[in-house]
């Protein structure tokens, strides 16, 4: 575990294994691209659901699911969830282009998190269900991109974090939802620039 920069947050290093499920991913995808007849190996869009929606979910994640990552065929949303119908509906109404079915209270996110055709999931909850939620479905095998905070207290991030490294080598990917991971490749980028320029 190692402490990078102003983020205090633990972040595990493990380019082996990003490396070896970057080079699984794009082996299935050139499968999947050459059974379906494409022969550039171009796989579908990730099929996602956002889970909260709220004034944050409608402002800043649909403007970004609905520009560039649905312009380039990356992401489809295909559902959305909210604890109450009508915050559901205002969301799924915000988006033009994926058309995504409207899921609410237990039964909702239940169905969300035991569907098959769902790859991602966008948290966008309060920190003390978002906690709660990221751990159900990265048990369901689904990829996370949480906010910030993730829970309420250490032990409880911990224990979770622990979990998720204990699901193995081949486990969801669970990100959240900060830009320091970049942190480091943005200061070796003004490093070369400077020698070079």
């Amino acid at each position: 575990i190692v402490t990078r920069g102003r983020n205090t947050s633990p972040i595990k290093f493990n380019t082996r294994a990003r490396r070896a499920r970057q080079r699984k991913n794009r082996r299935m995808a050139a499968t999947k691209g050459s059974q379906e007849g494409n022969q550039e190996g171009i796989s579908t869009p990730m099929r996602c659901a956002i889970l909260g929606g709220g004034t944050f979910a409608q402002n800043t994640y649909v403007p970004i699911l609905e520009g560039d990552l649905w312009k380039f065929s990356k992401i489809a949303v295909d559902a959305v969830w909210s604890r109450s119908e009508e915050t559901a509906k205002t969301l799924s109404l915000s988006m033009w282009h994926n058309k995504a079915e409207v899921h609410f209270g237990d039964a909702g996110l239940d169905a969300i998190i035991g569907s098959d055709s769902i790859e991602a999931v966008f948290i966008v909850l309060p920190p003390r269900p978002a906690l709660e939620i990221t751990l159900r479905c990265l048990r369901a095998g689904k990829h996370v991109l949480g906010e910030k905070p993730v829970g309420t207290n250490v032990e409880e991030i911990e224990a979770a974090i622990r979990e998720h490294v204990g699901m193995g080598q081949w486990r969801p990917i669970w990100g959240i939802a900060e830009n320091y991971r970049f942190e480091e490749t943005y200061e070796v980028s003004l490093l070369l620039l400077a020698v070079v320029l």
